[in-house]
């Protein structure tokens, strides 16, 4: 008996102990936390909002987020009770939602780990009241993958992966068709066949604004069947991204798009979807292919809101055909990309483009791309307008980078009054900011640059930022010292140059007193980059 009367004693001293420590434990929280103790919960709580997911809509479309940026509402939680109890009372805090789930190795059941992401992916959602949602679900389900050594046959093969592709990602799919009417933004990155699990409930979703549709893998293709579909009605995004989808697999309604990037898209499917969005401002093509079908047929395509249009290419003639039919009168800045080095960017039609839709262009790219140097010339003369220029080459013998900056130095005297010239007659008079990509085992005309600018001050362009970067393998390139002399005497008129300084081969020119008046006049941090 005077043992047990001695545990009861001792476990009722223990616990008047842990009551104490946690009572000391609220005290402390209470003493360090200046949020909760000195402010309202009203401002406290819009203080906490600012850790809300960034915008996960403005980030490239294959990019995760780090557990950082995704836990932030939690870590907030894990501080203390007082702040876990106020974050849990936020609903703003909790409308981004991210979920990466991953398939189990079993084909029944739910995957343990993705069972206790649901639950959380379940808790997260209901944290949020009736706020409009942000949701990215990203999926993995790895194809024709089987955890023992039995052999299937391929039906079989096909009929376990969809078990699988069911058990552990349908129940995400039920938590967002349950809640399709208060989503704001999507992005679906999943199997082909996962697509069709989301169809909304009977409210649809009228609040989406941005969609964006991205396949993982196909594990089927259908032909004419539409992939993305909502029961209740068709939504009407603002802003679309999708990539290896055709235009038939998508049902949306394009009328209210003002933002549309397509990866894989049909020469027709990009003049079709054109048509179908009669309010888009900035449309970005890319890889698109050519599909069997006459494209003579197809009626030309006047479009009068477009202002930014980027399209890229394994083949010129694939640009060709969608230029040869639009009409962009808006347009103010146009973006050329191609993938194949034995095609070049096709001048010709894209100067009968831009005549035809007579529009201001400000801002013309040429990326990654081969070119004529005898036709870039005549086009680039028939473009004053343009404030920006942005030409990457690509690396294959011929490319004469030199010329390239010979007519930018003879078309750089100032003109006057009396002066037969005229601005079409000169290359890019209006220019503001010019950006060479040239190959790394390419020489850079160094002595050439200066000369660009033309005289100083009352240069005959507004030039005033100027960039060469190089890429790919490098090769040391020399520079004198009257050049480096003048590009100094260039950026301190104001020019911002940003040039590859590290590439330089005469080491003996940058001697202490060059180093001191480029770290005085630059920045050291700049010189020692290799950019100034």
């Amino acid at each position: 008996m005077q043992l047990e009367t001695k545990i009861a004693e001792t476990i009722a001293s223990l616990e008047k102990m842990l009551a104490e420590r946690r009572q000391i434990q609220t005290e402390i929280n209470q003493a360090h936390d200046p949020i909760l103790r000195r402010l309202p919960r009203e401002i406290a709580s819009h203080i906490f909002n600012f850790a809300i997911i960034p915008n996960i809509w403005a980030i490239e479309i294959n990019s995760r987020l780090n557990r950082r940026e995704i836990m932030a509402p939690l870590d907030l939680g894990a501080v203390c009770r007082a702040w876990r109890e106020l974050a849990w009372a936020t609903p703003r805090l909790w409308t981004s939602v991210y979920a990466y789930v991953a398939a189990g190795g079993a084909s029944t059941g739910l995957y343990t780990i993705n069972k206790s992401k649901l639950d959380l992916f379940r808790q997260w959602i209901s944290r949020t009241g009736q706020l409009p949602l942000s949701v990215q679900l990203c999926v993995v389900a790895p194809y024709y993958e089987s955890d023992d050594e039995i052999e299937y046959d391929e039906d079989e093969i096909k009929t376990l992966y969809q078990q699988k592709i069911e058990n552990n990602f349908g129940p995400f799919f039920d938590v967002l068709n349950n809640h399709s009417d208060r989503l704001r933004d999507l992005a679906l990155f999943c199997p082909v066949s996962l697509l069709q699990r989301f169809t909304g409930n009977s409210r649809g979703t009228p609040l989406l604004r941005c969609l964006f549709l991205k396949p993982r893998s196909f594990d089927y293709d259908p032909l004419d069947e539409a992939l993305f579909s909502i029961a209740a009605r068709q939504p009407q995004p603002q802003v679309i991204s999708i990539a290896h989808l055709r235009l038939i697999s998508v049902e949306v309604d394009w009328s209210n798009l003002t933002d549309l990037l397509a990866k894989s898209f049909s020469v027709l499917e990009c003049l079709d979807v054109l048509k179908q969005a009669p309010r888009l401002k900035r449309c970005d093509f890319r890889d698109v292919n050519r599909d069997l079908t006459n494209h003579t047929l197809h009626p030309p395509v006047q479009h009068t809101t477009i202002e930014f249009l980027s399209v890229g290419a394994a083949d010129g003639n694939h640009i060709v055909l969608i230029f040869d039919k639009l009409t962009l009168p808006a347009l103010s800045s146009l973006a050329i990309a191609l993938q194949n080095q034995t095609s070049t960017i096709p001048c010709d039609d894209l100067a009968s483009f831009l005549e035809r839709s007579s529009c201001i262009l400000k801002s013309f790219y040429i990326d990654h791309s081969k070119y004529d140097i005898g036709k870039l010339i005549p086009l680039l003369r028939s473009l004053p307008s343009v404030e920006e220029f942005v030409l990457h080459s690509q690396p294959h013998q011929g490319q004469d980078h030199r010329r390239v900056f010979s007519q930018l130095v003879h078309t750089s005297p100032i003109l006057d009054d009396d002066d037969i010239g005229s601005q079409q007659q000169q290359l890019l008079p209006n220019m503001r900011s010019f950006s060479y990509f040239i190959p790394g085992d390419c020489e850079i005309p160094w002595d050439l640059i200066p000369d660009i600018f033309g005289p100083l001050p009352g240069q005959s362009r507004p030039l005033s930022i100027f960039r060469i970067r190089r890429w790919g393998p490098k090769r040391t390139t020399a520079i004198d010292e009257p050049v480096i002399k003048r590009l100094m005497d260039i950026r301190a008129a104001g020019v911002t140059l940003l040039l590859p300084w590290e590439d330089i081969g005469r080491r003996d020119l940058i001697n202490p007193l060059h180093k001191k008046l480029l770290s005085s006049t630059w920045g050291s941090s700049k010189f020692d980059s290799g950019e100034w």
